[in-house]
């Protein structure tokens, strides 16, 4: 009785892996949302269990969380930005090693990328905040 419709979702499923084959970014993109659902699952059953404030998940600034996470996690800020001006800044001064951490170890390296992306990345979204045009 449910062989019927478990084969068709089965096929519908290869197809969808196949077409995700030829489309990379939207690979990328399906997976980041399905980690930002997962976040926002467990946080969500988390509030709800220990009582807390749900009517915050109808607010404006909700929303505006949940495109940010879309257009980090999704991969857009990579395609469209990220990418391209690192691309753009090998290509005007080609000189410029960016292997600055090939030579400390694996451990220590990603601690001092991830405490330098941070600040970076803290620093840039404060001149956002400050920029009219951003």
């Amino acid at each position: 009785m449910l062989d019927e419709p478990m084969n068709a979702m089965a096929e519908a499923l290869a197809w969808l892996r196949g077409w995700l084959a030829d489309y990379p970014f939207l690979h990328s993109f399906l997976g980041g949302m399905k980690s930002l659902a997962a976040v926002f699952a467990i946080v969500f059953v988390l509030e709800l269990l220990t009582g807390g404030n749900l009517q915050r998940y109808w607010t404006r600034n909700f929303r505006t969380d949940m495109c940010y996470g879309v257009f980090y996690l999704g991969g857009i800020y990579n395609a469209l930005i990220y990418v391209p001006l690192a691309s753009l800044l090998t290509l005007v001064v080609p000189a410029w090693n960016f292997h600055l951490l090939d030579h400390v170890p694996g451990p220590a390296g990603y601690l001092i990328y991830w405490l330098l992306a941070d600040a970076i990345g803290y620093w840039i979204h404060r001149w956002y905040h400050s920029n009219p045009i951003l």
